[in-house]
Parts: structure tokens; sequence; C-alpha cells
């Protein structure tokens, strides 16, 4: 059988291999075993002693090499008479073979049969042999020495069958293996085998099967490695070691990438996203970047939008975005936009979407209530929400054991999600239990929430308990107190009158707030925020109070305007520590008309205010004839818009508003100057570019007034 041992290795003298059917070669060692088919290799005059299989002994010894063969070894092995050796003498002949030194045919004795062991009185060439140990080949015969037992002195030869090995080069990235075909530049003569590597400092090295080497550079190294390598001919008889030199190049610097990240703030709140480099840039890194709707939405104020560019200077490797998210008194759920980057110089964008989820700042709260079932019905647990909202609400169920198990057989388990759509405020969840015909006593397992989004969870585990088929249940739990509603609400004066600061206004809570409550205003009606009042955007209420007030200043103006209104409305609530806190549908806002000032030793509001063409230096200083302008071709005239009470004095009230005013030829031609614009503001200077052409014209005319509503024209 061509795997099965068929001799063990005794004794080594020299070196000596074992070559299989594949041509691999191993050195023998004494105790190793030689299978059927390997050949025996012996350079160089090494010999080997066996022990066949049978504990027969067999020499291998001045032969080459031998290929073991259970035909073989019944050939060349002992026969019965020539195993007739005594032990001592068998001891004499090993000895005299590993010694070199004398005849072996002195050292035996007479055999089996009979026959002196030097072959009787002429000398000649009888012996006992001890093994066969001759393999006939092609190659080459075993003779025995017939003649004088004068042996002639061994002469040192060079080995029929050489090998040169040649040095190598190869180049690898770093971290990879690269192999290495090491023989193809070898000079041989019928092959090599690469029998043995050194390893080199930087990597490791291993032989393969078909003679080639694989190189393996550590991590992080780069520059130069060696290691040697030596190849051995076929019959062993010869090797030659070669160099390999392998050149892992550096790496190319990481190329410097942009991301952003991702946060989540509660409405009205700034979000701050940060944009990173993956490291720092000898050179200036730009990155642009906008908001962008998804849940969240411009049109809908929940954030403001924001567009641009960042600059990262030399070594800078972080900068902040900042987008401001807006409050409002709507219950939402949670919500979210993004900002994009774009168009990036120096770097790549690796991340290039940040997410910012907006949190409602007044969240409604999810509870699950307790239920009592006999064994064998359907539990129905109910999730509820605190109050309706405009966008999902969504939370996570699981049941767990207690008392009543799975494994029990006494319910079936459940996991999901529960979605609440907008405008509802109650989910049911059923939960299977099972009957058996187990008498037992009361028992209980839960359904806890987790993972809310879009609200808070005020109760997160619900309790089912379980009655024995054979017991009544008992009366349901009364429900849990609803907590009562809390409303803020404002009241205010009635009338002020224009330049004064208004009575208080009152904002108040139909409880003592817990915690400071933040009251957010808006401001609607017919007056103008800055120009007829001066509004005040939010009032906190402090904790252990239950109201807080304020005035606003009004401003006095030149306009006879009476009658215009301030519409205060409570936009926005936060804090107090109430369960819920919101307007008071009823008196959420409250309406003051703004009266004009007649009161006397007052500046009276004029009934009639009269807006004039008037003609001014460029500094807007009034000429001495203000109705009449007039300047040489390539002059400059200026005019202004004034607004006169009616005893004719100005009134700089009107200042900055526009007005539009025309220019109308009279002898002049559209071609003769340039109006700086026809849309003025009143108070500010404007004018017109006279133009020089060829014409002898002196003394052209055009008018310059208002569109509507002028008191006068006048001609230059």
């Amino acid at each position: 059988m061509a795997d099965q041992a068929i001799a063990t290795v005794v004794a080594v003298q020299g070196k000596a291999y074992a070559r299989d059917e594949n041509g691999q070669l191993r050195e023998l060692q004494p105790g190793d075993v030689i299978r059927e088919g390997e050949t025996v290799v012996t350079p160089e005059g090494g010999s080997v002693e066996l022990a066949l299989a049978d504990g027969t002994p067999f020499a291998v010894v001045d032969v080459p090499e031998m290929t073991l063969t259970r035909d073989i070894i019944a050939e060349r092995a002992a026969g019965a008479d020539e195993s007739a050796v005594e032990d001592e003498t068998v001891e004499a002949v090993l000895a005299a073979l590993e010694e070199g030194e004398g005849d072996i045919l002195e050292d035996l004795e007479a055999t089996a049969a009979g026959a002196g062991g030097d072959g009787g009185e002429g000398g000649g060439h009888s012996f006992v042999r001890l093994a066969r140990i001759v393999e006939e080949t092609d190659d080459f015969h075993i003779q025995a020495n017939l003649a004088a037992p004068e042996a002639a002195a061994p002469v040192d030869q060079d080995p029929l069958i050489t090998v040169d090995a040649i040095d190598d080069e190869a180049t690898t990235e770093p971290g990879e293996s690269v192999v290495i075909p090491v023989q193809t530049n070898d000079v041989f003569i019928e092959g090599s085998i690469v029998t043995a590597v050194t390893q080199p400092e930087n990597g490791t090295v291993v032989i393969n099967p078909d003679g080639t080497v694989t190189y393996t550079p550590n991590e992080g190294f780069f520059g130069e490695d060696t290691f040697t390598y030596t190849a051995t001919t076929p019959d062993g008889n010869a090797e030659d070691t070669a160099t390999v030199r392998v050149t892992v190049p550096e790496p190319a610097p990481e190329p410097i990438t942009i991301s952003i990240d991702d946060v989540t703030v509660v409405e009205g709140e700034t979000a701050e996203l940060t944009v990173s480099l993956s490291g720092p840039s000898d050179q200036p890194v730009t990155v642009q970047f906008g908001t962008l709707d998804d849940t969240a939405t411009v049109s809908g104020a929940d954030y403001d939008p924001e567009t641009g560019t960042l600059t990262f200077a030399p070594g800078q490797t972080s900068a902040v975005i900042q987008v401001q998210t807006n409050e409002d008194a709507i219950l939402e759920g949670t919500e979210q936009f993004l900002v994009n980057l774009s168009n990036a110089t120096g770097a790549t964008i690796a991340d290039g979407q940040g997410v910012v989820t907006i949190i409602d700042g007044s969240l409604p709260t999810i509870s699950i209530n307790d239920v009592t079932v006999t064994e064998g019905q359907t539990a129905e647990l109910t999730l509820s929400l605190s109050e309706a909202v405009d966008g999902p609400v969504s939370v996570q169920f699981g049941t767990l054991d207690d008392t009543a198990t799975v494994i029990g057989g006494d319910y079936d388990p459940e996991t999901g999600t529960v979605t609440f759509a907008p405008g509802q405020t109650a989910i049911t969840i059923q939960i299977q239990t099972n009957e058996d015909a187990i008498e037992e006593a009361t028992e209980q397992f839960l359904v806890n929430l987790s993972n809310a989004n879009g609200a808070t969870i005020a109760d997160n585990q619900g309790v089912v308990t379980i009655i024995d088929g054979t017991e009544p249940p008992p009366p349901p739990p009364p429900p849990p107190p609803q907590p009562e509603p809390q409303f803020a609400s404002i009241t205010g004066p009635a009338t002020v009158v224009e330049g004064n600061v208004t009575g208080e206004y009152t904002v108040s809570l139909t409880d003592t707030a817990n915690t400071p409550v933040t009251v957010t205003l808006t401001y609607t009606g017919t007056a103008t925020d800055g120009s007829d009042y001066t509004s005040q955007a939010q009032v906190v209420i402090p904790a252990g109070q239950s109201s807080t007030t304020f005035t606003l200043p009004t401003i006095d103006d030149y306009i006879a305007d009476n009658g215009e209104t301030i519409v205060i409305t409570i936009s926005g609530l936060s804090g107090g520590g109430f369960d819920s806190l919101s307007p008071d549908p009823a008196n959420n806002s409250v309406t003051t008309t703004i009266l004009d000032d007649t009161v006397p030793n007052t500046e009276p509001d004029p009934d009639v205010v009269t807006l004039q063409v008037i003609a001014v230096d460029a500094q807007g200083n009034p000429l001495a004839d203000t109705s009449a302008n007039s300047g040489a071709e390539e002059e400059t005239l200026y005019y202004k818009v004034i607004a006169l009470d009616e005893e004719g004095n100005v009134l700089t009230g009107l200042d900055g508003t526009n007005v539009d005013v025309v220019f109308e030829n009279i002898t002049a031609q559209d071609e003769d100057y340039t109006p700086s614009g026809t849309t003025v503001q009143i108070g500010t200077v404007f004018s017109a570019a006279l133009v020089d052409d060829a014409f002898a014209d002196n003394g052209e005319q055009y008018t310059v007034a208002l569109a509507t509503g002028a008191d006068q024209s006048f001609t230059q």
C-alpha cells in the first residue's frame, strides 16, 4: 500500500533524506518512519540503518539512493542462512560500518552452513550478508571487490548535479503579500528544491509547494527588507544560497476628507453641526453648505434656512455651522431637516449630509394601562397619548415573563411598534393567554414600552394579571386620575394714546408654576411694530408664581392714523412642570387700540401732510429758489421730496418712505439728461445728470413732479 510504513530509521551517518513521489525532500533523523514508495537518498557517502516492520535490520550504505518497496525488501533482505550471525557479530559489523575502518569480513564468523567467513584458504570473496544493500538502477551498479583486500584512498569529487541560486528582487505594497518565483533565474541541470529560508527583520517568509516563496511585510513597515533561501538538487548532493531583496514603497499620504455630524435639538434652540477634516492640511480647504427641507420645513417656520461657505485655515480641522430652529405652539412629532455639503476644494467629501432632529419643546406623553383576564382570554391593553399632535408618534412594546411565563405556556409572546396617526390618542394591543387544566394561583406577565418617537413615556409598564379559569375575575381597577389641564391667558388695556406707555398686560396661569414658564408672544393688527410701538417677544412667569405683567411703549408720529390696533397672542409656552400647559382658547389674545395724540401742549398730529419736490444742492440743502434749478451740460442737478404740515413746517417722521416722481419734457428731450431714479425716498437726495451734445440748444427745459399727490411742479 503506497502510504503504509515500511521501515523505521535506527541510525544515520552523515546526511540522509527521504524523497516522496512528489519529489519533496525531508532530512531523516532516528525514529523517522519510511513509507512504502519513498526513496532513501544518501549523498556524500552517508548511510542509514533501518528496522523493517518485522524488526529485521536493513542498511542502506554506499548507494546514492534506493526506493523502498516490498519487492525490493523481499529481494534484498537476509535469508534464513544469511541471518545466522551471532548477535555479537552483528554488533561488530555495525561498529565497523560506523567507524569506516578495517575489513568487515574479519569480524564475521562462520555461516550457519559452516562456511568460513574468509572463504577458505584462497581468501576470495565469500561473506555473510547482513542485508542486501544494492539497488540496481540504469545509472549505476554495485560490484563486489574480488581483488586483493587492499582498498584505494577516497578521492573528493564535485557533485555531478549542481545548482546555482541567483539573488532576486521584488516589490510589494505596504501590508500586501507577494509571491516570489525565486527559482526562475537559478542555474541548475535537473531542477532544484527550495529547502530553507531565513526570516527577514520586517516581515515573514514561507515556502510554497510549487517552489515559490511568499513574503508578507509587517504592518506599518516600508523600506527594503532582505532574506535568503537555500536551493538543493533533487539528489540532495548540492545546494546554494541566494539573497532576496524586497522593496516596500512608502505609502502615499491619506487624502483629506470632510464630514459633518448629526445633531438633535429642542425646537427654538440653535443647531450646531460640526464639520470636520480627517486631518490637518497645509493649504486652505473650503466647502459649501446649504439646508434642505425634510419633515421640518422652512415654509412651516420650523427653521431658518442657511447657505454659505466654510473655510478651514491651514492646520484647522473643524468648523461649526449654526442653524436656528423656531419654537411654536403646535404639538407635533419629532421633525428633521438636512444640511448638505458640496463643492469642496482641497479635500474630498466623505460624509456630505448632516441630519438635524428637532424635538418638540412640549412633547405629549405615552402611558399603558393594566388589565386582568381569565386564562384563555385575549388581554387588551390600551396605549394612551396625553394629547393629540399634528405628526406621527410611535413607541415599541414587548412582553416579559413574571410569574406567568412563555415556556410554561401561560401566554403567547408579542413584540412590535405602534404608531399614533396625527390626531389619534389611543391604540390597543392584544396578547393571547392560554387555558390549561392545571389549577394554579393568579399569575401575571408584563408589557414594557420603549424607544418612543415624538413623545415621552410617562408609564412604561403594563401588568397583565391572569386568573385561573375556576376563579371569577375581580372587578377592573378604577381608571387613574387624569391631570387637570393647565392654561395660560392674557389681558390688557383696551386703548392707549400714541406716544404713551400702555397699561399693564397680565399673563396668568390657572395654577402656580413649579418651574419658570417662558411665554412667547406674537404681534398682529394694523399697527406696525417698530414705527407705532415697540414689542416684547417673551415674558417669564417665575417659579412659585402664577402671573407676570409687562407694558409696551407706543411711538408718536405725524400720521393721522387714529384707531390702529395691536393684537398680542400667546403663541408658545414652555416650562412650569405641568403635565400639560396650553394657551386658554377663550383668552389667548388681547387687542389694544392706539389713539392719535390730541392732548394739548403736545405736538398735534396734522390732518393733512403735503409732499413737495424742492431743488437742493448735493448735500440736500435747499437752494434759495427751491422751485427752480439750472445748470450747464455735463453738470448734475439735485432734488429732494419733503413732507410739510398745514403750516408749512417740514415733518421728518415720513423720511425714508418711498414715493414715485416723474420727469416730463418741455423743450428738453430724454437724451438731454439722465435721472438717478424715479422711485425715491422722502428726505433723500436724488438727481438728474445733464448730457453734453453737439447741438446749440441752450435753455431746454423739463419738470420734476410727484407721480401722484404733488402740490406743485416747477420749471427749470
